[in-house]
């Protein structure tokens, strides 16, 4: 995320059970979570999936995302948006 940052991208991340981004000892950003919905994600020019959990819609976050990455296998069918990372 730093190394984003660094390079000018604005981050920001979504998931109902981390309201906050925690304070870490090296690593500290000043986020809330935002809501997945179809606006954020197309204002999104890619979606990271970390975490895979039952509080994402993965049908809606693939349907709505131009650039999707996959860290977490989730998607198995090939879709034009995924990379697989």
């Amino acid at each position: 995320m730093e190394l984003l940052h660094a390079k000018g991208a604005i981050i920001a991340y979504g998931d109902p059970f981390v309201p906050s981004f925690p304070r870490m000892r090296q690593h500290s950003f000043d986020l809330s979570s935002e809501r997945l919905d179809e606006k954020t994600l197309k204002s999104a020019g890619c979606v990271v999936l970390v975490t895979d959990h039952g509080a994402f819609d993965c049908a809606l976050i693939a349907r709505h995302a131009d650039l999707l990455a996959d860290c977490r296998a989730r998607y198995r069918e090939e879709r034009a948006n995924l990379v697989r990372a």
